[in-house]
């Protein structure tokens, strides 16, 4: 490396990928959909032998991004969370948690759907090994992974220690075995394509998928749906509204012996002999409106006033009184003795907890100087209510016909990937929410999607006028004193065929010669070698020989003899296919004569 004025070089080296392996994930599925007997295997030491092993000690129901979950196998009941770990070496357990302090979440067993672990098998290791890797990363933040291999029931992950990696090439060794092993090439790109034929994020299945829409126009569209959830706190004044009337009271009290507040409403005057003249009728009306009647808990009518009778109605329902005593019209009412009070604590909750306005009237016959009024009380329940809105920025999207889900997240957790569903669904993400003085945890079905659309906008190609376009300046192209002419065929605005001649300057280039120019050169050597008949010089009068040699002349032409070379050949196009023919056909006779097939030499 270099910096950028080139002053200062040094060497370095980033990662060293290796062959052996860090950490490796093994789980299978039960038959209950449960993943039983997850293992992981750790090289802590980075020797290339694995010397720590972690057995999750139940089986594993719901897969998360930092942790898994433990239920009743086959069920979603009796569920444990916990969340993967590591101490200072790195080495890898799990610790219970709760389900806050776990995210992207989603069950794998059989109750949930049917074969969601073997048909995602790839995507549940890898959830499972990078929950367990960054825990390992979390502890040692010197170690760094190189690469991940997916080889289902396992997930193997490669790396090393980020301080300890040296100056020198980083070399990965995993296909050096095939030298030693050539069949086991054709075995593995075998097993790679049924790997990654089952994967919808593999190359193969890109690709794939790229050449079967070929042809066809279409655009791609990511967008967010996204959920929000405030807090709105439900007040006395939320709940019921006195809209007034004739006379009457409305206002908050507090219960002296609970401390509870609760709302105190009164129809008629709350007085003593408070009408005249004698012997008539007063009508006294009020309106409640009951906006919120699921926050009402309780509603008693708890004390009556009467001087000299009192008729107290609800929506046009007597709830107390006494008609007999008065038709309540202006005619055959008498006066009764005196005046009384009653404390009915009548029970009307069912009637306060219907929505929408509410008409009480309290009816007095005044026998003289009379009075009569009626008093309710109304428990409420002043809660937090959660307000939810979604931003779907995908609306468009989804209306359109010609738009389909390609890959799909929801909170995490992949529900869509390549236009294929996995299965998997999400578990609800607890958050607690804070407004006014109000604390609520929720939990709706999912937070924020995310998405990417695939839309064929129906358009088709045509390249067959390009074609022809480009094979009239290919046929035609002409290169010379720095200058390509050439002729176009084109079709104009209206649909004609155009052919005009064009010129490009593209500058003189500099001459080359139409080969590489070398020469031919030997130097002398004497024979030494030796045979199964004995030394050269046992068989030959004269053991002198030479050395030949052929060398590139350069940009000057010029051969780069070496002390004791002789000139055979001046640099120039040589050409001695013939003589290289000849000796290797030389060779191949001499082969054939040396060999022995029946012990008899020949």
């Amino acid at each position: 490396m270099e910096t950028l004025d080139r002053g200062t070089s040094f060497t370095t080296q980033l990662s060293a990928p290796t062959s052996e392996a860090y950490l490796t994930v093994l789980a299978q599925p039960a038959g209950t959909g449960d993943l039983q007997g997850v293992q992981l295997s750790q090289d802590t030491d980075w020797d290339g032998a694995a010397d720590f092993t972690f057995t999750v000690p139940f089986w594993v129901s719901g897969v998360c991004a930092n942790g898994v979950i433990g239920c009743q196998p086959g069920t979603w009941s009796s569920c444990r969370f916990h969340e993967w770990v590591a101490d200072a070496s790195g080495r890898v357990g799990l610790r219970e948690g709760s389900a806050s302090s776990l995210g992207g979440c989603y069950c794998v067993n059989n109750d949930c759907g049917s074969n969601l672990v073997w048909t995602n098998l790839a995507l549940v290791l890898k959830d499972l090994g990078g929950g367990a890797v960054g825990a390992a990363q979390a502890a040692r933040p010197d170690f760094s992974v190189s690469e991940v291999r997916v080889e289902p029931p396992t997930i193997t992950y490669y790396g090393q220690q980020v301080g300890s990696a040296a100056p020198g090439p980083a070399t990965a060794v995993t296909q050096q075995r095939y030298y030693r092993d050539a069949p086991a090439l054709e075995a593995d790109a075998q097993a790679e394509f049924l790997t990654q034929s089952g994967d919808p994020e593999s190359l193969y299945t890109l690709t794939y998928g790229a050449m079967s829409r070929a042809g066809t126009g279409a655009s791609v569209s990511v967008c967010t749906v996204e959920r929000s959830v405030t807090l709105e706190e439900v007040t006395l004044a939320d709940i019921l509204e006195d809209r007034g009337g004739t006379e009457g009271a409305f206002t908050p009290s507090v219960d002296p012996v609970s401390g509870q507040t609760y709302l105190r409403w009164i129809l008629g005057r709350y007085t003593t002999s408070s009408w005249m003249p004698d012997n008539s009728i007063v009508d006294q009306t009020r309106e409640l409106f009951i906006a919120r009647p699921a926050s009402v808990t309780g509603a008693v009518l708890t004390e009556v006033r009467a001087d000299d009778t009192t008729l107290v109605v609800l929506d046009g329902t007597i709830v107390f009184g006494q008609p007999g005593l008065c038709d309540y019209d202006g005619t055959g009412c008498s006066r009764t003795a005196g005046n009384t009070t009653s404390t009915p604590n009548l029970d009307l909750t069912a009637i306060f907890q219907n929505p929408g306005l509410l008409q009480g009237n309290a009816r007095v016959f005044v026998g003289n100087n009379g009075e009569g009024y009626a008093v309710f009380r109304i428990d409420v329940e002043e809660t937090c209510e959660p307000v939810e809105a979604v931003a779907n920025a995908c609306a468009g999207l989804e209306a359109n016909p010609d738009c389909s889900v390609q890959d799909e997240t929801v909170d995490g957790v992949v529900t869509v990937q390549n236009g294929n569903p996995t299965g998997l669904i999400p578990l609800g993400e607890t958050r607690t929410l804070t407004g006014g003085s109000c604390v609520l945890a929720v939990t709706p079905a999912w937070w924020r999607k995310e998405r990417t659309y695939l839309c064929a906008d129906g358009a088709t190609f045509d390249f067959s006028d390009a074609e022809e376009r480009l094979g009239s300046i290919e046929d035609s192209a002409v290169f010379g004193a720095g200058t390509l002419t050439y002729t176009d065929r084109r079709r104009d605005g209206t649909g004609a065929w155009v052919v005009e001649d064009g010129a490009i300057a593209v500058g003189l280039t500099p001459a080359a010669s139409e080969c590489e120019l070398a020469c031919k050169t030997r130097r002398p050597r004497e024979n030494t070698q030796v045979g199964s008949t004995g030394h050269v010089a046992d068989q030959r009068l004269d053991t002198a020989g030479y050395d030949f040699y052929y060398k590139s002349c350069g940009p000057d032409a010029a051969c780069p003899l070496e002390v004791g070379e002789e000139l055979l050949t001046p640099c120039q196009c040589i050409d001695e296919f013939a003589e290289a023919a000849t000796v290797l056909l030389s060779l191949r006779a001499a082969q054939e004569d040396l060999i022995c097939s029946d012990g008899t030499r020949k």
